[in-house]
């Protein structure tokens, strides 16, 4: 029961409360949701390109007349801005491979509406992407919270920047 109590803890550490909790949840959601709006944006403005372009230079006028890289521009923008405050507020380690489910998404969505063909090989990968994801959703969190972790030589960082 010690062990235990003693996770518990560390985990309330981590999530300081259920409004940080949510935030983050929020933030990975929303990670998700960008990443998948990027790779469809990103598709459907390669799709309008011409088929036939002269060199890199013609490639990038036409990449500048088309208004859906101005958007695929934004959401990099904002993918950038949410990741930042979300990895502010949490541990990479359980951040990044939540992000992954980005990947099912995309997938799932070029097959609707790109009518993209998906081997079995591919589903099996989504599966396991989705296995991997729910496993490591389910982990307790096993780091502490960041005003505890030691900087690599022992040092707490506030008394590394006073040594510059």
């Amino acid at each position: 029961m010690e062990g235990r109590q003693r996770g518990d803890d560390r985990k309330s550490m981590i999530w300081r409360s259920a409004r940080h909790r949510r935030f983050v949840l929020l933030g990975l959601a929303l990670a998700v949701t960008l990443d998948t709006a990027l790779g469809l944006t990103w598709k459907a403005a390669a799709m309008r390109l011409p088929a036939v372009v002269q060199g890199w230079r013609s490639e990038a006028v036409a990449v500048l007349h088309q208004p859906l890289f101005a958007a695929v521009l934004l959401i990099f923008i904002l993918q950038f801005f949410n990741w930042m405050a979300v990895l502010a507020e949490s541990d990479i380690s359980f951040a990044q491979p939540i992000t992954a489910l980005s990947i099912v998404t995309v997938s799932v969505l070029s097959v609707i509406f790109y009518h993209d063909r998906i081997s079995a090989a591919h589903g099996a990968g989504v599966a396991l992407i989705l296995a991997g994801v729910w496993l490591i959703g389910t982990t307790p969190i096993q780091t502490t919270a960041p005003e505890t972790q030691p900087a690599v030589d022992n040092q707490t960082v506030p008394e590394r920047i006073h040594e510059f």
